[in-house]
């Protein structure tokens, strides 16, 4: 709904180009599904990217609204929490640590890593949480795209991080909380 205001709030929107910068499509689709129902006639255009790209987009206001995760505090922004997600590391489901609650960056710098490239709020959170815990692991694998790295878990090459409701799709990953990542 908040969202909705948002938008409508200098036109009425009832038909129209509306250009959306998503840095993650998921839950971001989800939201433009319900505008789309509410607003049939609005011409929706969509640009996805990582979270710096989308961020930059907003600012050089070609998008005119963007769904991102962890948004900066600047004064430049105005946001409204659509969803609470936090980030979880995602295991193949065969993996030793799959069936465990919560997991520790400690144990997790053990492991065969798949990060995320820089521009990525999720890999922002993961640096974060490491290096508060006096860790600097290195990766098996630094990739440009959520969807690689999620290709990547469900073949079993290592462990790596998504916001939770970063994708769709559950087939062959446990997603599971990791202490350090979300205390903040």
């Amino acid at each position: 709904r908040e969202a909705e205001r948002l938008l409508t709030r200098h036109a009425t929107l009832k038909d129209g180009p509306i250009t959306v910068g998503l840095g993650n499509s998921m839950p971001g689709m989800a939201v433009i599904a319900l505008f789309r129902r509410r607003h049939p006639g609005v011409e929706i255009a969509v640009e996805t990217g990582s979270h710096e790209r989308i961020t930059k987009a907003v600012l050089s206001r070609s998008v005119d609204v963007g769904v991102l995760p962890d948004v900066p505090r600047d004064g430049r922004f105005r946001s409204e929490l659509l969803v609470r997600q936090e980030v979880v590391a995602v295991l193949h489901a065969e993996h030793a640590l799959s069936r465990r609650e919560r997991l520790t960056c400690a144990e997790l710098a053990r492991e065969p890593l798949i990060f995320r490239a820089r521009g990525s709020s999720t890999q922002r959170v993961v640096d974060r949480a490491f290096a508060q815990a006096g860790l600097s692991p290195r990766p098996l694998l630094v990739l440009d795209a959520r969807e690689a790295a999620y290709e990547a878990v469900a073949n079993n090459i290592g462990i790596g991080f998504i916001w939770r409701y970063g994708a769709g799709r559950h087939d062959a990953v446990s997603r599971i909380p990791v202490a350090e990542m979300n205390s903040r």
